[in-house]
């Protein structure tokens, strides 16, 4: 499998900064146990996570090439956040892209507000910080990964409610681990067929392995792990 430049300067950013670990096994949110562990909040350097941001800008500018590029980026707390914020900060210096970066907190605010009777379309504005959300506002997510999928349908529904007429055109997500569950399908594809919704990733995790076969240096033995997972556990 022939790797892009950024895709591998992504896996030895992830490795360097202790993002990707390679010495397993972990047990995962999902309840499978990984030979490997990917954790975005590690790109926690300037360094780190202007890597990290390219890589998202990256993925942005391959989906929409050819067309408009979105109106905001939605972060869901906590990892989405810098997420957006970055993203929408490095895609405008890179391409001129001009996009608004949008995120939820955990409980709505409730100072600073009007006080008496508000709309359920008020309330939901209340939890979210960043740009207004203006009728058919064209929206991407972008989160860490992809699990079970619960916040990301929170999100959506958080962000209907505020305007029912945007249109969620995408979800960026750092690494898409490719386990299939017990009906045969991975999370991005239960995703799909659930929502309608394209999900698009910085590195598979077929294109991680790929990668640290060049950049993995003495992690041999974690290699082979990895390809023994995959045979297991990948959908593809």
């Amino acid at each position: 499998m022939e790797l892009s430049s950024e895709k591998r300067a992504f896996v030895r950013a992830a490795l360097d900064c202790g993002a990707l670990r390679l010495d397993g096994p972990f047990r995962l949110k999902s309840g499978l146990e990984s030979p490997y562990f990917f954790d975005v909040g590690r790109f926690s350097t300037g360094k780190a996570v202007g890597e990290l941001f390219r890589a998202y800008v990256a993925v942005l500018e391959r989906a929409f090439r050819g067309t408009t590029w979105p109106d905001i980026l939605f972060g869901p707390a906590y990892k989405g956040i810098p997420l957006a914020v970055g993203a929408a900060l490095l895609a405008y210096e890179l391409h001129g892209a001009e996009m608004g970066w949008l995120f939820d907190r955990k409980e709505p605010k409730r100072h600073g507000e009007h006080s008496g009777s508000a709309s359920e379309s008020e309330r939901s504005r209340a939890r979210l910080v960043g740009c207004e959300i203006r009728p058919n506002a064209r929206i991407v997510i972008l989160d860490d990964v992809l699990t079970t999928a619960r916040t990301k349908l929170e999100a959506i529904r958080l962000l209907r409610s505020v305007e029912a007429t945007v249109s969620i055109d995408g979800l960026v997500i750092a690494l898409d681990r490719q386990e299939a569950g017990e009906d045969g399908r991975t999370g991005a594809q239960r995703f799909r067929e659930l929502t309608g919704i394209e999900v698009y990733s910085v590195l598979t995790a077929r294109e991680l392995l790929a990668a640290l076969r060049v950049e993995g240096g003495n992690n041999g033995s974690a290699v082979e792990a990895l390809e023994r997972h995959l045979a297991h556990c990948s959908g593809t």
